[in-house]
C-alpha cells in the first residue's frame, strides 16, 4: 500500500453541522402520544467480516437509471453496495446536493495501539476515497443529481476513523486512473470533516448489559416504524470524541416539527436500550426532494428516559 500520512489539528466531528449557524430553542412542551408509522422488515446487512473493503457487487453491467431521480439513486445504490454495514441517504444543504454514505470498514482495528493509530487513519482515508469513487462511478445520473458525496468511515465497533465531503466535479468517472491521480482529483475540493486523534473509548468494545440491544438490533427495530415506501431514510452510529452519536434521517411531506414529534418519540425509545448507550440523538428530517426541514438533537439521558416525553420536552432545535 502505498504510504501516506495527515497531519492532525484539533477536528470533531462535523458532517452536517459543518456549515451550518446552531441556534438553540427552548424546550417544548407538548407531550404527544407515540404512534407507529407503516411498518417495514429491510434487509439488513450481513455482519462485517475481516476482509478487503469491497467496491461494488460483482455484477458484469450496471445498468443506468431511465431518470436521474436521488431516491431512485439511493435505492441503486443500496441494491449494488457490497459493504457488510453501510447506509446511503442524499439531501439539500444550503444549494448543494450531497449524497451521503457511512460504512463500517471491517480492516480498521478498533484495538489499534497509539503506534497502530496513524496506519487505521490513513487506511480509512483511503477506503472513504475509494467509496466515494465506488458511487462517482456507479450511474451516469451521479454528476446530473448531485453536487457533493459524503463519507464516514467507522470501524466494526462503530469508532469514528474518517469523515469528509467530496466536489463531485473534482471525481473522474474514469476507472484508469492511477492512485496518485485518484487521490489528487479527489483531495482537490475536499472539506475534511474529522480525523481521530485519540485511541477509541473501552466503553466501545466492552461486552453488553444485560438486556441492552446492539446497532444492528437497534436500527431494525427502529426502522419497524417507517414505511417502506420512503426510500430517503436511514440510521447511523459514530462514536467520537464527543461520545456515541446516533444520527436519523428521514424524509416528510410536512414542514412543522409537531408532526414529526412521534417519529422522535419512536426513534428514542428504541435507542434506549442500545449499547453502548447514546449520548447524542441527531434528527435530520427533509422534505421530498431532499431539502432540509429541520435538524435537532435530543440528549442521551432524554434517550434513556424511562419518561418518553423527555425526548420531547429536552429536544434542541439546531437548524431550520
Amino acid at each position: 500500500m502505498n504510504e501516506m500520512r495527515f497531519r492532525r489539528g484539533n477536528i470533531i466531528l462535523t458532517t452536517f453541522l459543518l456549515f451550518l449557524t446552531l441556534t438553540a430553542c427552548g424546550s417544548a412542551t407538548a407531550t404527544p402520544t407515540q404512534t407507529s408509522l407503516p411498518s417495514s422488515t429491510p434487509a439488513l446487512p450481513s455482519t462485517p467480516t475481516r476482509t478487503p473493503v469491497p467496491t461494488v457487487s460483482p455484477t458484469p453491467e450496471i445498468a443506468s437509471l431511465q431518470v436521474c431521480d436521488p431516491d431512485a439513486f439511493v435505492v441503486q445504490a443500496r441494491n449494488r453496495l457490497a459493504y457488510g454495514q453501510f447506509v446511503v441517504t442524499h439531501l439539500r444543504l444550503q444549494g448543494n446536493r450531497v449524497l451521503n454514505l457511512w460504512f463500517v470498514d471491517p480492516e480498521l482495528d478498533p484495538g489499534a495501539s497509539a503506534e497502530e493509530m496513524v496506519d487505521n487513519v490513513d487506511l480509512a482515508f483511503l477506503h472513504g476515497v475509494e467509496a466515494v469513487y465506488t458511487l462517482r462511478r456507479l450511474d451516469a445520473c451521479v454528476e446530473a443529481l448531485f453536487d457533493k458525496i459524503s463519507t464516514i468511515v467507522v470501524d466494526r465497533d462503530y469508532n469514528g476513523w474518517f469523515s469528509a465531503e467530496f466536489t463531485v466535479a473534482d471525481l473522474p468517472p474514469a476507472t484508469d486512473l492511477s492512485f496518485e491521480e485518484a487521490i489528487e482529483h479527489a483531495t482537490a475540493g475536499m472539506s475534511l470533516g474529522y480525523l481521530r486523534e485519540v485511541l477509541p473509548p473501552a466503553i466501545s468494545s466492552q461486552p453488553p448489559p444485560e438486556g441492552s440491544l446492539d446497532w444492528q438490533e437497534t436500527r431494525r427495530k427502529i426502522f419497524q416504524h417507517f414505511s417502506s415506501q420512503r426510500p430517503n431514510v436511514d440510521f447511523y452510529l459514530v462514536i467520537d470524541e464527543g461520545g456515541v452519536n446516533l444520527w436519523a434521517q428521514w424524509d416528510s411531506i410536512a414542514d412543522m416539527i409537531e408532526t414529526e414529534f412521534a417519529s422522535i418519540l419512536n426513534v428514542s425509545m428504541e435507542a434506549s436500550l442500545l449499547h453502548p448507550p447514546v449520548d447524542s440523538l441527531w434528527v435530520v428530517v427533509v422534505d421530498e426532494e431532499g431539502e432540509i426541514n429541520f435538524i435537532g438533537r435530543v440528549p442521551g439521558e432524554a434517550v434513556r428516559s424511562e419518561d418518553l416525553s423527555e425526548a420531547i420536552n429536552q429536544f434542541e432545535l439546531l437548524y431550520q
